[in-house]
């Protein structure tokens, strides 16, 4: 079974540490298989991260690999095994200190 979520609605879902900002960032740390294609919708990578925070307008993945896909559409369990897809835009993409991007 699949469950596609807005952003907002994942946040609902009862994350943890909650910031304050415009739009709260909730700090969590869920695996997720992503699928990434261009601007035509072609498949052009899979790559497997750690999304460490999500916000109303977006969230921030962890890899090894650079994402170099226009979108990406994300695969993830939750706690009770249901799968959740969330479908996005790739805004930036940069190496950390850590060398993941």
């Amino acid at each position: 079974e699949i469950e596609i979520l807005t952003f907002y609605e994942f946040i609902k879902k009862g994350r943890t540490k909650i910031e304050e900002r415009d739009y709260p960032r909730v700090n969590i740390c869920n695996t997720v298989s992503c699928i990434g294609s261009d601007e035509d919708g072609t498949i052009i990578e899979q790559i497997l991260g750690v999304v460490s925070d999500i916000s109303q307008n977006g969230l921030l993945i962890e890899s090894i690999q650079e994402i170099e896909s226009a979108n990406l559409s994300l695969m993830a369990s939750t706690k009770n095994n249901r799968l959740i897809e969330i479908n996005g835009k790739v805004t930036h993409c940069r190496k950390a200190k850590s060398g993941k991007f």
